[in-house]
């Protein structure tokens, strides 16, 4: 794994208490939003160890902060249930402790829609806030979130690919 700066080693500025499990995933649902736009129904499945330490690591309000557009350094991530009922946001969470073949344990697959579209993103928190989505609608892709603004070019690039089919 290559990093900018040490900083990215110390660790991002974020909201607690895990990098892995809650800055990283934060950045896997903030993907989808940025894709969506308002995300209203979303089903979130959490694989390995995300499925089974979510509530201690807040991985439930990471997710659902990132698909209300929140970043990992935002501490509303804290009141994500009540931010998406105030957004009438519909969600379902499953769980499974299986890691599927060839997945990082941390592990999360969302299947979401806005009023117009829906899209199946597979990602994964790899470690010091940093997340990538290497599944797109059955596509296979590898998309650092670490990238900044370069992400969003990438998946407005990838977004405008699939709806030209």
């Amino acid at each position: 794994m290559e990093f900018d700066s040490c900083f990215d080693i110390i660790g991002p500025v974020m909201v607690g208490p895990s990098s892995s499990h809650t800055a990283g995933v934060v950045s896997i649902g903030k993907f989808v939003h940025d894709w969506l736009g308002d995300v209203t129904d979303v089903t979130i499945t959490f694989y390995g160890s995300l499925a089974s330490t979510y509530q201690g690591h807040g991985s439930d309000k990471a997710v659902l902060g990132g698909l209300l557009g929140l970043s990992a350094h935002d501490t509303n991530v804290r009141n994500a249930y009540a931010l998406a009922k105030d957004s009438n946001l519909r969600y379902d969470f499953r769980f499974c402790t299986n890691i599927p073949s060839g997945c990082h344990p941390n592990t999360v697959y969302l299947q979401a829609a806005s009023a117009t579209e829906t899209v199946h993103v597979t990602g994964a928190s790899i470690g010091g806030g940093v997340a990538y989505i290497y599944e797109i609608n059955g596509y296979h892709t590898s998309i650092n979130l670490g990238t900044g603004s370069e992400i969003l070019s990438i998946a407005a690039r990838i977004k405008k690919e699939a709806t030209s089919r």
